[in-house]
């Protein structure tokens, strides 16, 4: 991830916007800002951020600017391995805009709004 996202723009040879990438990007900003320990998930399904304090995984963030039908099941997925791996009860989806509460079983997933999320 870039700290700088206009000198990561500035010196790249891609002209081609990557919207989703800099948008997990200023995600993991707004994380780094509360922690220093995030990693990523990659199992049956892959997380975008795991948070740990004093190597106790306490959250569990996955950053997508729109959910889509195309793209919905990857998310939600991800993100549910993830809370089944670190027996965590809710998991976070940082959108753009939108905002939802979903329920499986014994696990919540809220999707917020990145201006809301990042306060």
């Amino acid at each position: 991830y870039c700290i700088d996202t206009g000198l990561e723009y500035a010196v790249s040879s891609r002209r081609i916007p990557n919207d989703g990438a800099r948008f997990e990007n200023m995600v993991y900003l707004a994380l780094r800002r509360r922690t220093k320990d995030i990693s990523y998930f990659d199992d049956e399904g892959e997380c975008d951020f795991i948070l740990r304090e004093r190597h106790a995984v306490t959250e569990a963030v996955q950053a997508c600017i729109r959910l889509t039908d195309e793209n919905k099941d990857r998310e939600i997925n991800g993100l549910l391995q993830a809370l089944k791996r670190f027996s965590l009860p809710t998991g976070t989806i940082v959108t753009y805009a939108q905002r939802e509460r979903l329920s499986f079983g014994e696990h919540t997933i809220v999707v917020v709004p990145f201006a809301e999320w990042a306060i």
